[in-house]
C-alpha cells in the first residue's frame, strides 16, 4: 500500500518575488492487485471529513460493456393484469 498527499498549487507575493505553496488538501492511497481484486485507489479529501472516494480506471464504453456485472436483471416480461390492485 502507497499514500500520496493531495495538494493544490497556491503562490503569494508579485513580480519577480511570486511564490508558490502547496497546502495538503487531503490523501490517496494505492491499493495494489491481489488473488481476486484489481488495484485501485481510495482518495480522501479534507474538505469532506469520513467521505471516502473511490478511483476507477476511465475505460472505453465497448470495455465498460463487456465486463459482467454483479447484479441479474430478469429477462421475462411482467404482464400488469398479474399484479393484484
Amino acid at each position: 500500500m502507497r499514500r500520496f498527499n493531495l495538494c493544490v498549487k497556491k503562490t503569494y507575493g508579485e513580480g519577480p518575488n511570486v511564490k508558490n505553496y502547496w497546502p495538503n488538501v487531503g490523501t490517496m492511497v494505492y491499493f495494489p492487485a491481489t488473488q481476486g481484486k484489481n488495484e485501485g485507489y481510495k482518495m480522501e479529501l479534507n474538505m469532506f471529513p469520513g467521505t471516502q472516494f473511490y478511483v476507477f480506471e476511465n475505460k472505453p464504453k465497448e470495455q465498460v460493456a463487456a465486463q459482467p456485472t454483479a447484479v441479474e436483471y430478469p429477462t421475462e416480461t411482467i404482464n400488469p393484469e398479474d399484479i393484484p390492485y
